[in-house]
């Protein structure tokens, strides 16, 4: 199973944690450890502050249904290699036809280019009957070459279908293989319809929030957040125990999942 959802289920042990005492402030801060010890904070991060119960069941929902996804494709891996196969095989034959009509509407168009030079040259000649029977000529090799081109366009279009197919295909199989890859989890995490807020706020530029009126209750903290490199932008998601009697830290030890490269720190220990 891969790190990230690892961390997500350990998650789901420590969600019931949090004070129900009522707080009129609560604050905290949103940060990550680079490997070289540097602190970075993370501004504009939306932060949102969840009933514990509420947040609990949407994270277990969404985890089983990826674990579900790997079991049932773990299940299916036989049939998909089958079924890809199948697939594979159906393109291939759509890619030799689409060969034999593009090739035959060459062959087509170059007979009807001979018919224009022919017509030009000495048409002028033709009696009316000839003139008559070159246009028919000409009319009924347009309309192969119509019927060609839409036989073609059928063709592409079924490609393109079974081309998506083998790519959905390929996808399953990775999924029994591998499992889902950290950033896939994280975006299915950061994507899930987490229930609404009790209260909503922003990091500053130091990483800083603060809830002005914590009510009564068993909280959880969510937020997601993201750092942009030169080539990529790495992601994380937090759901962590509101704290009453101190700020509440985000950061790389307490992370719900992440795709970030190897350029933070690790993260759960």
């Amino acid at each position: 199973m891969r790190h990230a959802l690892q961390m997500a289920l350990l998650s789901i042990g420590i969600l019931g944690a949090g004070c129900s005492r009522n707080t009129a402030v609560s604050t905290g801060q949103v940060f990550i450890t680079m490997q070289s010890g540097e602190s970075v904070k993370l501004g504009l991060v939306h932060v949102t502050l969840l009933d514990s119960n509420m947040a609990y069941r949407t994270l277990q929902t969404t985890l089983g249904a990826i674990t579900n996804e790997i079991e049932t494709a773990g299940a299916n891996f036989l049939s998909l290699g089958n079924t890809k196969m199948e697939a594979q095989k159906r393109l291939d034959a759509a890619n030799s036809k689409a060969r034999e009509v593009e090739s035959s509407i060459k062959s087509l168009n170059e007979r009807l280019d001979l018919m224009r030079d022919a017509n030009r040259r000495y048409g002028s000649r033709y009696t009316k009957t000839q003139r008559e029977q070159a246009e028919e000529s000409y009319r009924a090799l347009s309309e192969q070459i119509r019927t060609k081109e839409k036989d073609l366009a059928s063709l592409s279009s079924d490609r393109t279908k079974t081309e998506r197919d083998i790519a959905g295909i390929q996808a399953q199989i990775d999924i029994a293989q591998k499992g889902f890859s950290d950033r896939e989890i994280t975006e299915r995490l950061v994507k899930t319809d987490w229930p609404k807020g009790t209260a909503v706020a922003i990091t500053d530029a130091d990483g800083n929030f603060r809830f002005n009126a914590a009510p009564a209750g068993t909280y959880m903290v969510f937020a997601t957040g993201q750092r942009r490199l030169l080539n990529s932008t790495e992601v994380y998601c937090w759901l962590v125990p509101l704290e009453r009697d101190k700020p509440t830290l985000l950061h790389n030890r307490n992370i719900l999942c992440s795709h970030s490269e190897t350029n933070t720190v690790s993260q759960r220990e």
